[in-house]
């Protein structure tokens, strides 16, 4: 069994008492849940530092995720505060098209096609990671014709921060905070390696009948670069308020 050491709090911001639980080995706290969803990829625990490395062996259409979910309460209109550790490979760090690392997601209502992710953080060719993410006020979501935002779509985009890319094998401290909502009452805050890279205020989230559920680990598009694209994970937190 993939044993991965977590911390997880249900009361921060403001701080409060932490309850801890290993990640998905273990008992986990009320109402959450972890799955893993890997596309023939590896998992790996290593013992030595107890993080995890998640990895892809080539990016297609049938083959490009591997990935840790977590679903628990509806984090949507409450303070959601994440802290994590990643250290990508070569292929991740430096990649020919987007990867994924990290994501605020959700599922499709009946009568829509697809769902984009509420929040995502990407490595980006050229040296370069962003994190942002798509919103949409309406019931029922309409996507462009060959994605989630474009001409015809009733779905916007928004960015927190654009900023220098990840080196290859060194760990990044990134520490997100998050109030999602469909007005102007949401909240987006980026903190990389202790500093603030972005902040933003307003909507950041679907009309969805499901609640959001989150995602760590490596998601990709399509691309003919040589794998494998790996992402190393340690000491998450997640806590959530209101």
């Amino acid at each position: 069994m993939l044993i991965v050491g977590v911390l997880l709090a249900m009361l921060l911001w403001p701080l409060a008492p932490r309850a801890e639980s290993p990640l998905p080995g273990g008992e986990l706290l009320p109402g959450w849940t972890v799955k893993t969803d890997c596309d023939r990829g590896t998992i790996q625990r290593n013992a030595s530092d107890n993080s995890v490395t998640l990895c892809v062996r080539e990016m297609t259409k049938e083959v490009r995720r591997c990935e840790v979910y977590l679903t628990g309460p509806d984090i949507r209109q409450r303070f959601l505060d994440l802290r994590f550790e990643l250290k990508l490979n070569e292929a991740a760090a430096n990649p020919t098209a987007a990867v994924i690392l990290f994501q605020i997601h959700s599922r499709p209502d009946a009568g829509e096609q697809w769902r984009c992710p509420m929040a995502a953080l990407r490595s980006l060719p050229g040296d370069a990671m962003d994190l942002g993410g798509a919103f949409d006020p309406n019931s029922i979501s309409k996507p462009a014709a060959n994605g989630c935002i474009g001409p015809g779509s009733s779905i916007q985009g928004y960015r927190v921060f654009r900023g220098q890319g990840a080196e290859a094998s060194k760990w990044i401290a990134f520490h997100l905070r998050y109030r999602l909502a469909l007005d102007g009452s949401g909240e987006a805050e980026a903190f990389k390696d202790g500093k603030l890279v972005g902040r933003r205020s307003g909507p950041n989230a679907f009309n969805d009948e499901s609640p959001p559920f989150l995602k760590l680990g490596i998601y990709g598009e399509p691309s003919p670069q040589p794998g494998p694209f790996c992402s190393t994970i340690r000491n998450f937190r997640l806590n959530l308020a209101g």
